[in-house]
């Protein structure tokens, strides 16, 4: 398929998988504010070896072009249960390299998820994988620090919800800390605990007693994890209707608590190990000024503490 026909297939199919020199890419046609963001964001961190920035680009059509992966972080842990925990580890420190370049820069990503983690992997005549290159994508929805000093986002624009922090719901108080609990999420994935994040799904609303939406739910069921909304999330994400239904959502996933205490993090997270399960529960912290930095995340995931702490893959 030549260039031209590449360009002219995005008009009928926003994304399309080309061949050129023997290398696979992705064609994109996104709308024109994501366009301009992502050629913007792509001249912020030209270089990168960790971020996936587009490759080459039609300026008449407005189409990006981007490197093929095999797959994401959330299809290879699905597909691949039984991953070795050093391949998970490099993984989760490249993400880890990447947000940090995103950090460094005073920007802060905002779709931190295993869907946006691109992973390519050989895979020997035994079936054991290797991972050979991880890009963290979804970087349409990064903020610079200025733009988020600005109030009244909406939060439908932001990230994916299975994956937001709390503040993120709210479409306010989002910061580079916001990234951290996103993280903590992606990790716990990582790591085997994804049936573990759906499995509260109808819980918290017949708990409560009281029918909430999907993203309501969703919210109630970090509470109910991770802990209540403290003073310190009410203090970011401002505003007396967002804090009273937070205050509300958090009300009731603590009375869900009270007769199902397993669905604590302090309960089903202890097969991660001590260590392990104490620096997630730490980036999974409420308030977003508790959480750590991605440069301590950074230093614990290279000290090797996940493979000398973490004890089995969660199920």
């Amino acid at each position: 398929m030549s260039r031209e026909t590449c360009f002219s297939a995005t008009k009928t199919n926003p994304v399309v998988k080309a061949e050129s020199g023997g290398q696979s890419f992705v064609l994109k046609c996104p709308l024109s504010y994501i366009y301009d963001k992502c050629r913007d964001f792509a001249a912020e961190f030209a270089g990168s070896r960790r971020l996936r920035l587009h490759v080459d680009r039609d300026l008449d059509e407005q189409v990006l072009v981007y490197p093929f992966f095999k797959t994401t972080l959330f299809d290879l842990i699905a597909e691949d249960p039984e991953l070795p925990i050093f391949e998970r580890v490099k993984i989760m420190t490249t993400v880890a390299e990447a947000i940090q370049e995103v950090h460094k820069k005073n920007w802060a990503h905002l779709d931190i998820s295993p869907n946006n983690v691109l992973v390519d992997w050989t895979c020997n005549g035994h079936g054991d994988k290797t991972v050979t290159n991880v890009a963290v994508g979804g970087l349409s929805s990064a903020m610079s620090a200025m733009t988020l000093e600005t109030d009244g986002m909406r939060c439908d624009d932001t990230g994916s919800r299975e994956w937001r922090s709390p503040e993120v719901y709210s479409g306010r108080g989002m910061s580079m800390a916001s990234d951290i609990y996103s993280f903590g999420l992606v990790m716990l994935y990582t790591l085997g605990a994804g049936s573990m994040l759906r499995y509260a799904e109808g819980l918290a609303a017949k708990g409560g007693g009281v029918t909430l939406c999907h993203v309501e739910e969703l919210m109630a069921r970090h509470f109910a994890f991770f802990g209540p909304a403290t003073e310190g999330l009410f203090k970011v994400i401002r505003g007396e209707e967002y804090c009273r239904k937070a205050n509300i959502l958090s009300y009731h996933s603590q009375l869900v608590l009270k007769s199902r205490p397993d669905l604590s993090f302090q309960s089903w997270g202890q097969g991660l190990g001590p260590e392990v399960h104490a620096r997630i529960s730490w980036m999974l912290k409420m308030d977003p000024a508790a959480r750590p930095t991605i440069d301590q995340v950074l230093a614990f995931l290279r000290s090797g503490g996940v493979r000398s702490s973490y004890r089995q893959v969660l199920v």
